[in-house]
Parts: structure tokens; sequence; C-alpha cells
């Protein structure tokens, strides 16, 4: 009798150790299937800078924030410049977003593409608010590529108010304006940077 009862309590025991297998990820569960085969990859990496044709015009559409389930950056046609913000999905060897801009602007709208982490091109779709007004376009991006990702050290203008430096790829640059002591008084308007 007291067998019976151990081998009882043990069969209790070990079936309370997975209460109807919460705890474990369905073999058919899609999501963790992705996760799991693109586990390796950043999203930071799809930050940036992608161009290229929309309609008769040019679009700069600019990722600069991926956090999780969340995206959020810019784009720009014929210098109007839009926030955009949305979801971001993980499918593998692409990215899907749903961005949208803050509708505010009568030619504001959905963006929805995707971006192939191989190509760093984007695809996809924006929908205007109003599409009695407003055409719905497709549009292929490629990302932009700066010349200072390829060198070492920054390279470039950068500017602040009356202020600009430029630095160059021997790491040397030049800064143009005035340069004021803690008296606000100019010292200089042009210094050699080595």
């Amino acid at each position: 009798m007291e067998k019976a009862f151990l081998l009882a309590a043990m069969v209790f025991l070990v079936s309370c150790g997975n209460k109807s297998g919460q705890d474990q990820p369905k073999s058919n569960d899609s999501t963790s299937t992705t996760q799991n085969n693109n586990a390796h990859y950043n999203p930071d990496s799809l930050l940036g800078d992608y161009i290229g044709g929309f309609g008769k015009n040019t679009i700069i559409i600019t990722v600069n924030y991926i956090n999780g389930k969340i995206a959020s950056g810019y784009d720009v046609i014929k210098g109007n410049r839009r926030n955009i913000k949305g979801r971001v999905t993980d499918k593998g060897s692409v990215f899907e977003f749903e961005l949208v801009e803050p509708g505010g602007d009568e030619n504001d709208g959905k963006f929805k593409f995707s971006i192939d982490t191989a190509t760093k091109m984007m695809e996809g779709t924006w929908v205007p608010n109003d599409t009695t007004k407003i055409k719905t376009k497709q549009f292929k991006l490629s990302k932009r590529k700066y010349q200072h990702e390829e060198t070492d050290g920054i390279v470039g203008s950068w500017y602040l108010n009356d202020l600009s430096i430029q630095f160059k790829a021997n790491k040397t640059g030049v800064a143009n304006g005035p340069w004021r002591n803690e008296d606000y008084e100019i010292l200089e308007h042009s210094i050699l940077l080595v």
C-alpha cells in the first residue's frame, strides 16, 4: 500500500512540473519561430535614410528609432517634412512597418512597407488620408550610404548658428565663425583643427 501511495505521489509531482504546456512555445507559433530564426539580427542596422522615386517626385524616408514593436522617423518630399510613427514586425528576412503621418496636413497618409535585411531595400505603399484628392503611391527606396561610414573618423561639415566646422579624412579640419571668450568677446573667426 505504501508503494502505491509513493508511486501516485511521484506521478502527481511530475505532472505538476508543467501546467498544460504554458511555459513552452508551441511548435506552430510563427512569432517564436521567426524570432528564433532571426534572433541574431540587430534592427538598428535598418536605421537611416531611404531615398527613391515617389510618383513624379523624390522621397526620403528616415527611420531613426526602432524599439521592440515601435518605430518612428520622418519623411521628406518637396521640402515638406512629416513625422511618422507606428509599428514594426520582425518577419525573419524582412521587417514590416506600418507608420502614419500626424494627419494635420492635407497630404498626410499612412506608409506600409518592408525592409529586406539583406539588401536594405524598402518597398511599400503610401495611402493618403483623403483618397478623393490624392492617389495611393507605391515606392521602392534604397538605403542612402554616407561617405563618412567608409572612412576613419568623422568626415563632413557641421553647423551651429554662425559656426561651421569641417572635418577632413586626414583627421584635420577648419572651424569658421566667431569664437568667444567667457566675457562673450569675439576672439577669432577661423581656427585650424589638427
